[in-house]
């Protein structure tokens, strides 16, 4: 997998191997998390010292609106992962336009504080892991790289 920014001011990917497109699959299922992970509620715990939280406009309406907003990043980054897929005979490129590299950003870091969450990569040394959190931690550096070139691209 190759990358380089476009004129337009995105991003293409270029697909080398048909396990390029796995890789690329991951990243929303990293994103989703566990089933039963809130990533909106969590951020929200992580703020619990902020007079905001303990409100109940917060859980009412913060927290739903982060919740929508995760999951639409992450379907957006996922339809648009597939249609690429799909054309696959047509082309071997994933093109990030400049309008969508926030939802990728998003997407990106949602799937890297999910891995960070279940594996607390941070803490752990490299002879310490196993071949699941291996390939987790690879993940999160490959998440990382990904949005680097994103920022690289912004203006």
């Amino acid at each position: 997998m190759k990358a380089a920014p476009t004129l337009e001011g995105g991003l293409r990917i270029d697909i080398e191997r048909k396990s390029d497109w796995a890789i690329l699959s991951l990243i929303c299922i990293d994103a989703k998390g566990p089933e039963d992970h809130c990533l909106a509620e969590q951020l929200s715990q992580l703020s619990s010292s902020h007079p905001l939280s303990e409100n109940e406009d917060w859980k009412d309406y913060v927290i739903p609106d982060l919740h929508d907003t995760f999951a639409k990043q992450i379907r957006d980054v996922a339809a648009q992962i597939s249609a690429a897929n799909q054309q696959l005979e047509e082309a071997s490129s994933l093109l990030i336009k400049r309008e969508q590299v926030d939802t990728w950003y998003g997407t990106l870091n949602q799937a890297r504080l999910n891995l960070e969450n279940q594996y607390q990569l941070s803490c752990l040394a490299e002879e310490e892991l196993d071949s699941l959190v291996r390939s987790a931690k690879y993940r999160y550096e490959f998440y990382t790289l990904v949005q680097s070139w994103l920022l690289s691209v912004m203006p």
